[in-house]
């Protein structure tokens, strides 16, 4: 049993207006943290009933009528990011961490927000001489109020990309060191499309990063398995030299791995030139309505999925046999768009949105003149139809057809007024006949009278 009942003050690590954490020493000249609360509504909001159990680095939780002590061990363990940062970690020892990261991350969904928020600071993330997350516990809180929303999948995210590319993310910028299956999910989980960290690890399970290296785990421990099991002497040398054949084969998996997953995903990634001209809307070819330089600015601080409001894969495929999908590689805000690929050179009209005006977030648009708009950039110089079919119990009531023109890597945006009287949903397509790709963001729908 740790003693934490007496022992001597080593000093006052940090103090403030809602806390005081002292370093003490016992008698056993044991150190530990004594992380005293001192403000009633703050520890309200400290999950006092099930947190002690089994908790890292926890020794006790005591309450009074004004305070709590949080009582936990001093750890000498490194910090994730120091770890991540100053060793030469292969891509199966980054897939490992990060799964244990996320398993480990995944028992804070039961916290409360701001603690899940305390618990995810730098220094409370350590790791062990096994790889296996452990949390320091030396809560330090920044304010005595709940905070808005969970931070616990963005924080994931962030993360993530520091065990495969050293550094946390920059202004959205995912490093090009980041495997692109890795990173799809680093900017799913940064934009909340995860419900939980139960659901990002299945996606990250199934992705080719990490189905490439766990077969490498796998024999591996096979390997070692085998090797303790034959004690004849003959056998041991036999099972020694096969063992060195394996990890021949093991060191040159090692070195082609992440050269195979590069290979996989380099046709999907952008060329810089490209991504470059995305991100600085100053070089796009002049078009009509092109972006202003400001929106374009406020849109990447923000971040919005304006498109997640009209677009349902399930509802997009029953509702035609051309279609657009969601797409990670260029955007205009959010961290994805829709895309179409016109493969076949065949007039297809493709569908990339539904507006259902009988939902209660939509009913309102009924019987009101509306302002559509929808931005579209393509690969290639292209023209195509901008179509919109206004529907009443699946019959097309109105239909327009707009001519639009797109240039190479610049963003334009189509804007169309219309009244909806008692319709009870719109359809959007995109109908074109060249071989290049479409992509399509920031749909809005705004009532004009």
């Amino acid at each position: 049993m740790f003693n934490y009942e007496n022992y001597d003050v080593e000093k006052i690590i940090y103090e403030s207006n809602f806390q005081r954490i002292q370093l003490c020493k016992n008698k056993d000249n044991e150190l530990f943290y004594n992380n005293i609360i001192i403000r009633e509504r703050l520890i309200d909001l400290i999950d006092k009933e099930f947190y002690p159990n089994n908790s890292d680095n926890l020794i006790a939780i005591e309450e009074t009528e004004d305070r709590l002590y949080i009582y936990s061990k001093y750890s000498e363990l490194n910090k994730l990011t120091e770890f991540t940062k100053s060793n030469e970690l292969t891509y199966r020892e980054r897939v490992e961490i990060t799964e244990n990261l996320l398993q480990k991350f995944e028992e804070l969904e039961k916290y409360s927000d701001i603690q899940v928020a305390s618990m995810l600071k730098e220094d409370n993330i350590l790791i062990d001489e096994k790889n296996n997350i452990v949390f320091r516990n030396l809560l330090i809180f920044d304010q005595d109020y709940d905070i808005e929303e969970s931070l616990l999948l963005k924080n994931t995210s962030n993360y993530i990309h520091y065990i495969f590319a050293g550094e946390f993310i920059k202004e959205f910028n995912i490093s090009e060191d980041v495997p692109p299956d890795i990173k799809k999910i680093i900017i799913r989980a940064g934009s909340k499309e995860y419900s939980s960290i139960g659901e990002l690890i299945n996606s990250f399970k199934k992705s080719p990063t990490y189905t490439l290296i766990l077969p490498l785990k796998k024999s591996e421990k096979n390997m070692k398995i085998e090797t303790e099991d034959n004690e004849d002497t003959l056998e041991k040398i036999e099972n020694n030299d096969k063992k060195n054949k394996y990890l021949i084969i093991i060191i040159i998996a090692i070195i082609l791995i992440p050269l195979i997953i590069m290979v996989l995903f380099n046709n999907n990634d952008e060329t810089p030139e490209a991504n470059y001209e995305q991100e600085n809307p100053e070089n796009q070819t002049p078009n009509e309505q092109v972006i202003p330089e400001e929106n374009q600015e406020e849109d990447n601080n923000t971040m919005p999925e304006t498109i997640l409001s009209f677009y349902n894969e399930e509802t997009i495929k029953n509702n035609s046999e051309n279609y657009a999908q969601i797409d990670y590689s260029k955007f205009y805000d959010g961290y994805y768009s829709l895309k179409i690929e016109n493969t076949e050179k065949e007039n297809n009209k493709y569908l990339f949105a539904i507006i259902d005006l009988n939902d209660e977030e939509y009913d309102y648009l009924k019987n009101r003149e509306v302002g559509i708009s929808t931005r579209f950039t393509s690969d290639k110089a292209a023209e195509g139809n901008w179509i919109i079919e206004v529907r009443k119990n699946g019959e097309i009531s109105n239909i327009t057809n707009e001519k639009t023109s797109l240039n190479v890597n610049a963003w334009i945006i189509k804007q169309r007024s219309l009244t909806l009287g008692d319709n009870d949903e719109i359809k959007l397509f995109f109908q074109y006949d060249e071989d290049a790709n479409v992509w399509i963001d920031s749909i809005e729908i705004d009532v004009l009278k």
